[in-house]
């Protein structure tokens, strides 16, 4: 079980060009299970790819001595398997969603370090079953494709070496050697919509519709990513051909824009906001919604709505985006 597992991650990274022989990867260890193989398994791969490996903890002090003890696991988990470990305290006060505030402090951090010791990647511990329950989680809530693709082996930096394994196999892999994790008690709250999807629907899905559910989910996310692939492909070829855009601006004639099926401008909208803006966390469809009233509307009156620090704007017989500084 030990070395099969450890070949199939590295046949996973070598088909998905996860990383290269000499690559520096900056791995995200919190201390329980997944992030535990994670290292584990990299370690038993360092020599074979001459990787620089770099373990680095983000110890939130949120959950009194249990934080404490998962800092204690991760020290004598990077003294067993000889990788240096770097440690960083949560010193902000999260605000707005706690979830999403600690999390991109969690990846700021990564990046930094990446970008300090000069390495390729980071790496972080995300298994078949976090596929399922993004899945899941993104239905629930009425996401799009973007959504419904979930999670990918690879966006930016980050890569995912353990994405396509379940928890379950993970699990096994560490009893057989022996390697002691911490379980966050916070994944026990069901008030938490992703801790809900974990501990009752899988469950009930596994149990009375699909045995493979989770499977099956990860499977239905890898198409639509190929899919989203695709589409976006067309969309910044299009936005490229009839849209004129500096630092501050994208500029459309509206006859270009109509000639275009309703789908493809939902991406070209969605695309003018992430090049000015630098994602399209605030789009909502209501927003989709604002864009097709002023397309169609007759009024000859200058017409505009915001999109957080972006106005689009209706201007005679052109669309423009204006980043509003």
């Amino acid at each position: 079980m030990k070395n099969l597992l450890i070949k199939r991650v590295q046949n996973f990274a070598f088909h998905r060009k996860l990383f290269r022989k000499g690559d520096g990867i900056v791995i995200g260890v919190s201390g329980g299970p997944d992030s535990v193989a994670l290292t584990c398994v990299l370690s038993q791969l360092q020599k074979k790819y001459e990787l620089k490996l770099l373990l680095l903890h983000v110890n939130y002090g949120l959950r009194g001595e249990d934080s404490d003890f998962d800092e204690e696991l991760v020290k004598k988990l990077a003294r067993k398997v000889g990788i240096p470990l770097n440690i960083v305290r949560y010193a902000e006060k999260p605000t707005g969603n706690p979830e999403q505030a600690l999390r991109e402090f969690r990846y700021r951090e990564f990046e930094k370090e990446r970008k300090a010791k000069g390495y390729k990647w980071i790496a972080v511990g995300h298994t078949l079953d976090d596929q399922a329950e993004t899945v899941l989680m993104n239905l629930i809530r009425g996401a799009g494709l973007k959504g419904i693709g979930g999670i990918t082996e690879k966006r930016g930096r980050i890569i995912r070496p353990l994405l396509v394994f379940e928890k379950q196999e993970l699990l096994e892999f560490l009893k057989q050697i022996n390697q002691k994790f911490r379980i966050d008690k916070s994944n026990l709250d069901e008030s938490l919509l992703r801790n809900k999807i974990r501990r009752r629907l899988i469950p009930l899905l596994a149990e009375d519709y699909n045995p493979q559910i989770k499977a099956k989910l990860a499977n239905l996310a890898k198409q639509v990513q190929i899919i989203n692939v695709f589409v976006e492909q067309i969309a910044k070829s299009t936005y490229n051909e009839i849209g004129e855009s500096d630092d501050q601006s994208v500029r459309f004639r509206l006859l270009d824009l109509e000639a275009l099926a309703p789908a493809l401008r939902g991406l070209i909208f969605r695309h003018s906001i992430s090049c000015l803006q630098g994602d399209v966390k605030n789009i909502s469809a209501a927003h989709l919604f604002e864009f097709e009233k002023i397309l169609s509307s007759l009024k000859s009156k200058h017409q505009k709505f915001n999109i957080g620090t972006i106005v689009v704007e209706r201007k005679g017989m052109d669309i423009v985006f204006i980043k509003n500084n």
